[in-house]
């Protein structure tokens, strides 16, 4: 499994969307600067998070972005898939390839499968909660 940047920036931003959008609309730039994302590549990423449904977005000078569900509805797995495909590669060995090769790629299949099934059980409701969790948790460097 391999989540792009692409992946990545736009979970980052639903996930922005989850802790923000109970207070309003959140704007682009916020979430941008939040998140360190690049405005232009985070216009291009709500525009299609706002085609598939997940989120809305207002006009105007009180405008912004809200969720379109609430965080709870939506997994990580869905926004990743969304935005890098499926996450699952169900690779064959080819039949003359040596047994080793065929119990190996079976093996990084599973390791495939197991890692969607983990995003396809993790909502932004839960990452919320682990967030607040570790808010207030100060990290020490040694």
């Amino acid at each position: 499994m391999k989540i792009s940047t692409k992946g990545l920036y736009g979970t980052l931003a639903v996930f922005d969307l989850a802790i923000h959008s109970a207070s309003g609309n959140v704007h682009k730039a916020d979430i941008a600067e939040r998140q360190q994302i690049p405005e232009q590549y985070l216009a291009q990423l709500l525009s299609a998070l706002r085609r598939a449904g997940y989120i809305k977005s207002v006009r105007g000078p009180a405008g912004g972005h809200l969720l379109a569900k609430q965080p709870g509805e939506i997994t990580v797995g869905e926004i990743v898939e969304l935005l890098d495909g499926p996450q699952v590669n169900d690779a064959t060995a080819d039949v003359d390839d040596p047994s080793s090769r065929r119990v190996i790629q079976s093996l990084f299949n599973e390791a495939d499968r197991a890692a969607a099934d983990v995003l396809a059980s993790v909502t932004f409701d839960d990452l919320v909660a682990r967030w607040r969790d570790t808010e207030g948790a100060i990290d020490f460097i040694i």
